[in-house]
């Protein structure tokens, strides 16, 4: 097993709820195949090269410059610089290329390691939250895709926290949102 099985290993729940929750539809297997490489096979100095419409279409793996934790302008320009040389040279070697689409995903196995770090300290608390409103524990684990558990994550749009939550739906769940006091910043709160 590599690093990444080991570390997820100790957050396998027992398969009691999760198959009948969460049992993938055929028609979404390849989608699920994708993302599950994308966020445990491929690291953020990785690119997948792929058909947006058809995830099980995976065109190459490249390299990626690496950049540190806060990459800067000029290493974020350099990876989409090779990013899109990349689609540009596979586009060259079909001859009519104008239908086809190549998106290129950027691996996430390293930040996902890295989350799972962060969530030591605060899963059993979420869980317990989600139990007393009877929300399965797996869906605590939504908190790796919207930030990795990084509890000072904000996206471009305004959004912020473990759940990326906006001022407008914070404030709905009783948050107080303000330049001095963000509730959306502490885990417990926002769960």
């Amino acid at each position: 097993r590599g690093e990444g099985e080991l570390v997820l290993a100790s957050y396998q729940r027992p398969q009691t709820k999760i198959t009948t929750l969460f049992s993938i539809p055929i028609g979404l297997k390849d989608e699920v195949e994708f993302w599950k490489k994308i966020y445990s096979v491929y690291t953020t100095d990785q690119a997948v090269l792929h058909d947006p419409n058809n995830l099980s279409r995976v065109y190459d793996v490249i390299p990626l410059q690496h950049c540190d934790e806060s990459p800067t302008k000029e290493c974020l320009k350099i990876r989409e610089d090779q990013m899109q040389s990349a689609k540009d040279h596979l586009l060259s070697l079909v001859e009519n290329s104008d239908n086809i689409k190549i998106r290129a995903q950027i691996g996430q196995k390293d930040k996902f390691i890295a989350g799972i770090a962060k969530a030591d300290g605060i899963l059993n608390e979420i869980e317990g939250i989600f139990e007393s409103y009877d929300i399965p524990n797996e869906v605590s684990r939504l908190a790796f895709v919207e930030s990795m558990f990084n509890g000072q994550a904000i996206s471009r749009s305004g959004a912020v926290g473990i759940w990326q939550l906006m001022p407008s739906t914070a404030k709905v769940f009783g948050l107080k949102v303000s330049k001095g006091n963000d509730e959306r910043l502490d885990p417990i709160k926002s769960t």
